[in-house]
């Protein structure tokens, strides 16, 4: 009998957060640029150094906000990882040599494909074929924004994947 899948997506709180936050470092950027009166070339350079950098993921943050869509979802057949800006597709469980956590910080989960090639050429994945010829493959799954820590998300991939 198969198992029942897990569909984990997008925790809007955590996500919120996140955008509020760069929303707040973008301000900070444009008042460096603009108004700090008492600031110097390079102040103006790192302020808008700080604007490029976060209202672009002040929208990236807002665009994952809006869109409600399954982020990671782990069934029978295998894992589902689709990213912010990508999406994996199917990692099939054969596919699968190695799950781990990894970071001090910002933990992740990382997956290490043992067959790249197959693995790209089943899921159609035009951004990652110049890695199709290596020996494996990492996929990092980013955790910030889901509802659970790197550490369940992995407790979850092992136990779902451990053979009855």
């Amino acid at each position: 009998m198969p198992k029942p899948p897990i569909v984990i997506k997008n925790n809007s709180f955590k996500t919120a957060i996140l955008l509020v936050k760069s929303l707040l470092l973008t301000a900070i950027g444009i008042w460096m640029t603009f108004y700090d009166t008492t600031g110097t070339i390079v102040t103006k350079v790192i302020g808008q150094l700080i604007i490029v950098i976060t209202a672009g993921n002040s929208i990236l943050t807002l665009f994952s906000l809006i869109r409600k869509r399954t982020i990671l979802k782990i069934t029978d057949k295998g894992i589902e990882y689709n990213s912010l800006l990508f999406n994996y597709g199917l990692i099939k469980w054969d596919y699968i040599s190695n799950i781990a956590t990894t970071g001090i910080i910002n933990k992740s989960v990382v997956i290490t494909i043992n067959n790249p090639k197959d693995y790209i050429e089943s899921n159609h994945i035009s951004i990652l074929k110049s890695q199709r010829n290596k020996t494996s493959l990492p996929i990092k799954i980013i955790t910030n924004t889901l509802g659970y820590t790197s550490n369940q998300i992995y407790e979850l991939i092992k136990e779902y994947n451990k053979h009855d």
